[in-house]
């Protein structure tokens, strides 16, 4: 029987390939900032939910959701 991975363990791989993919994306030349789909911790976002501002859960700001494209470029800049 194989016992189900628990939210720790699932945390820490989340986690790892978080950062394997940023360090692909810095091997390749591109910023955390550079697409029009932002990793927030990458790319340094701050959060309101902690005290020093540091963001420590993932998340996603995905700006293709735009559909004007002077907007998008706006928010991008």
């Amino acid at each position: 029987m194989v016992e189900r991975a628990s939210n720790n363990t699932r945390a820490h791989v989340k986690e790892f390939f978080r950062h394997a993919r940023a360090g692909y994306e810095q091997a390749l030349g591109h910023g955390p900032r550079d697409g029009e789909v932002w990793d927030a911790v990458s790319a340094r976002l701050a959060s309101p939910y902690s005290r020093s501002g540091v963001r420590y859960n993932q998340g996603t700001i995905d700006f293709t959701k735009i559909a004007q494209p002077w907007l998008r470029h706006a928010a991008l800049e």
